[in-house]
């Protein structure tokens, strides 16, 4: 699939989820999706009034608020997992507390977030 089609079928997707997961999407897009591979072969960032252009720039700052929280927690997931002297718990009671402490985000956002994790402390 060219990257033209990868965009649109990956906005098609952020507008068809509830608003965290859209926003997670839409940020995880522009911060860790499309800056994998050659520089020149990057597909360009998403823009918000592009994406959803019906989301209120109010709602959308709560939201990214708490999606950046969650992508910051999942950093301790990163680090449980591979047992850093950092990681206060075991893998498994951090995943728990990572979805307890960033509630209504959908399990394929989780996933993206904690993957996300495994790559930057592998």
């Amino acid at each position: 699939m060219d990257q033209t089609k990868q965009r649109a079928e990956y906005i098609r997707k952020v507008r068809s989820a509830q608003l965290l997961d859209a926003v997670f999407l839409f940020f995880y897009y522009n911060k860790w999706k499309r800056n994998w591979g050659p520089r020149s072969e990057r597909p360009p960032t998403l823009e918000l009034s592009d994406v959803l252009p019906e989301l209120s720039q109010p709602a959308y700052e709560h939201a990214l608020t708490l999606v950046a929280r969650m992508w910051k927690g999942a950093e301790a997931v990163g680090l449980a997992f591979f047992r850093y002297p950092e990681a206060k718990r075991t893998y498994e009671e951090e995943r728990i507390a990572f979805k307890l402490e960033n509630p209504g985000f959908s399990e394929e956002s989780y996933e993206l977030a904690i993957h996300a994790a495994f790559i930057t402390f592998r």
